[in-house]
């Protein structure tokens, strides 16, 4: 038998230019989706030929990740990656092979999707996966037990040797088993948003329909049906969960989405409290009221600008009057609203265009507001047009990625300001939003409705 062991890395070292530290590290506890997904996987295809074990170190330090691989000896390893804590998946990758040589260590998620070939080049890993991550860690495993040969797993990086392309069928979103919470303690999760608790999260679809400029979400689009989601949603039930998140970045990716979801949660008589992110182009009152009586009760909008000539430069192919319906439909459907918007766009050449954005969002109500500095990402269009204007160095992102500069931060577009300026901006705009005492009123007297912790005074003291 094979101990496998699914792990998150501690989050110590990680490039953050959005969020104050004290509101970062109080947006709450969410659970490693993705490896409760890979960990149902696995047992269902190999039964009690393995042993599993998911080990979340997100709020963990590196000390109790030692003391938990010296304690369980996992065989193999799979470690989910995210970009922002690159020098954390290196650190936590060395220490496995310093204190568990043996181990088989495969690394895959986020980072491995959008940069396998610069992951495996860091040689911290026997294998690099980048993409179908259930079904190719499966084949690994199996690869293992069989005694065979790696090269045989078409997909991965190995040693730093590419396998070669997938040809074969990807299991479907739908097939997957619902995730393994025994693997894990979901009671303790929490979202600075939520209203109940137990809460979790869940995916309903993958990719996205849209090209805005600014980001490199995977356009390959695949789509649950709805009984699966009503089934995996009983599945939580029956464990107690009483509120699920939705992280799709489009939850209504098709035009009838929401009103089907929220027809057939009411059609099986579930009670639940959720969330989601909506685009504002594709939605009507009828939608949001039914969503609410569903048991809908926050949805999170990507606003970004101010102006129609600002969301055309960003390509978000949705205009203003969109933009003001959505909230308003949201406000007479009694539904929460968090808005996103940035500061630093490309078009933005002074102060006042970033107050408008501010004052954009005071008239839109947002029940929440996240303001983010814009960041080019590589592998899209407004980092490549940042290149060519010789705003941003490739090299600069290409450091960071190879593992070469860990003092790393993320670029801003520095045609009209520089990063001082845009932090200052960022502090003064998040003040004004929330001290601005028509907010204040307006979020007292709804108090009452609001699921409201301490962690959640603390993120806003920390504003």
């Amino acid at each position: 038998m094979k101990k496998i062991l699914l792990l998150t890395t501690p989050v110590k070292n990680s490039i953050n230019i959005e969020l104050s530290e004290n509101v970062s590290k109080n947006t709450g506890i969410l659970p490693p989706l993705g490896l409760l997904y890979i960990g149902s996987y696995i047992r269902e295809q190999f039964k009690d030929n393995i042993k599993i074990k998911i080990f979340d170190c997100h709020n963990k330090d590196y000390p109790e990740l030692t003391s938990f691989l010296q304690s369980y000896k996992p065989d193999i390893i799979g470690i989910s990656a995210f970009t922002h804590s690159l020098k954390d998946v290196i650190l936590t990758a060395k220490t496995i092979k310093e204190k568990l040589p043996q181990s088989l260590i495969c690394i895959g998620g986020p980072h491995a999707n959008n940069f396998s070939k610069q992951l495996a080049e860091l040689n911290i890993c026997d294998i690099v996966i980048g993409q179908n991550g259930e079904q190719i860690f499966s084949e690994i495993i199996k690869t293992v037990l069989n005694k065979g040969n790696f090269h045989d797993v078409k997909g991965i990086y190995l040693n730093g040797f590419f396998t070669g392309d997938r040809n074969g069928n990807t299991v479907k979103l739908d097939d997957l088993p619902f995730p393994a919470l025994d693997l894990y303690d979901f009671k303790k999760n929490e979202y600075i948003l939520d209203c109940k608790s137990p809460m979790t999260t869940m995916i309903s679809a993958k990719g996205c329909r849209n090209n805005c400029y600014f980001c490199n979400t995977p356009k390959d689009i695949e789509i649950r049906s709805i009984k699966s989601l009503i089934n995996e949603i009983l599945y939580y039930k029956s464990h107690g969960i009483k509120e699920i998140h939705f992280v799709d970045d489009t939850f209504n990716i098709t035009d009838s989405r929401l009103y089907d979801f929220s027809n057939a949660l009411l059609d099986n008589g579930i009670k639940l409290s959720w969330s989601c992110r909506l685009r504002v182009d594709k939605l009507t009152f009828k939608d949001l009221k039914l969503a609410k009586k569903a048991g809908c009760h926050t949805i999170h909008f990507g606003v970004e600008t101010s102006t129609n000539e600002g969301l055309k430069m960003l390509n978000k192919n949705i205009t203003i009057k969109q933009v003001e319906n959505a909230f308003l439909y949201a406000h007479k459907a009694k539904i929460r609203t968090m808005g996103y918007f940035m500061i630093g766009l490309p078009f933005e050449k002074n102060p006042e265009s970033v107050i408008n954005t501010l004052n954009f969002a005071k008239k839109l109500k947002c029940s929440y507001a996240l303001f983010n500095i814009f960041v080019p990402f590589p592998n899209t269009y407004l980092y490549n047009k940042a290149l060519a204007k010789g705003l941003i160095k490739e090299s600069e992102w290409n450091e960071y990625i190879s593992g070469k500069n860990f003092n790393f931060i993320p670029p801003v577009w520095s045609e009209y300001f520089c990063r001082k300026d845009l932090t200052v901006l960022l502090r003064k705009v998040n003040k004004d939003f929330y001290f601005d005492i028509n907010y204040i009123i307006r979020f007292l007297s709804e108090l009452k409705n609001y699921h409201f912790p301490l962690r959640k005074f603390k993120a806003f003291l920390g504003i």
